[in-house]
C-alpha cells in the first residue's frame, strides 16, 4: 500500500511539474515594435511551445484585440523556417537580422480545409527575428528591405 501511494505522489508530482514547466515555456508577452517612427504592439514568441504555436488557430479579429502581430525572437541570425499550420488568415513575413529587414513575403495564403500547410523560409537568408502580421500590413506601413526595425528589450 506506502508503495502504491508513493508511486501516486511521484506521478501526481511529475504531472504537477510538467504544467508548471509548460506554462512558463508557453508563456506569450506582447512588446511595442518600432517601425518608421510608428510603433505597433506585438505578440512575443520567444520560447520553443510559443514559437511552435505562432499564430495558429487565432481568428484575426482576436489578434486585433491585443496586438498587430507576432514576433518570433531567437538569439542568433539563422535560416528560418515556418508552416502555416492552423492559420485561419493570410500572413505578411517580415525578415529581420541586427535590427534591419532583410526580406518581405507578402501575402502567404492560410491553407484551404482539406490542403497541406505552406512552408516559408527565410532560406537564403538569415533572420534573428521573424515578424508575422495579417496580410497587407506590409504594404500598408512601407515595409522594405534595409529599413531598420526596433522591438522594445531588443
Amino acid at each position: 500500500m506506502k508503495s502504491t501511494l508513493r508511486i501516486a505522489l511521484v506521478l501526481l508530482a511529475a504531472f504537477l511539474l510538467t504544467l508548471v514547466l509548460f506554462a512558463v515555456l508557453s508563456r506569450e508577452t506582447t512588446e511595442q515594435l518600432t517601425v518608421n517612427g510608428e510603433e505597433f504592439t506585438v505578440r512575443v514568441a520567444d520560447t520553443p511551445v510559443s514559437r511552435y504555436r505562432g499564430l495558429s488557430g487565432v481568428e484575426r479579429s482576436d489578434l486585433q484585440k491585443d496586438a498587430e502581430g507576432m514576433a518570433f525572437v531567437y538569439g542568433s541570425p539563422e535560416v528560418r523556417n515556418f508552416v502555416m499550420r492552423g492559420m485561419k488568415f493570410p500572413l505578411d513575413f517580415v525578415w529581420v537580422r541586427n535590427g534591419i529587414v532583410v526580406n518581405v513575403d507578402e501575402d502567404v495564403p492560410a491553407p484551404k480545409e482539406g490542403e497541406e500547410p505552406r512552408k516559408i523560409s527565410s532560406d537564403p537568408l538569415t533572420a534573428d527575428t521573424v515578424l508575422e502580421f495579417p496580410a497587407g500590413f506590409a504594404k500598408t506601413h512601407d515595409l522594405f528591405i534595409g529599413m531598420s526595425v526596433s522591438l522594445k528589450g531588443q
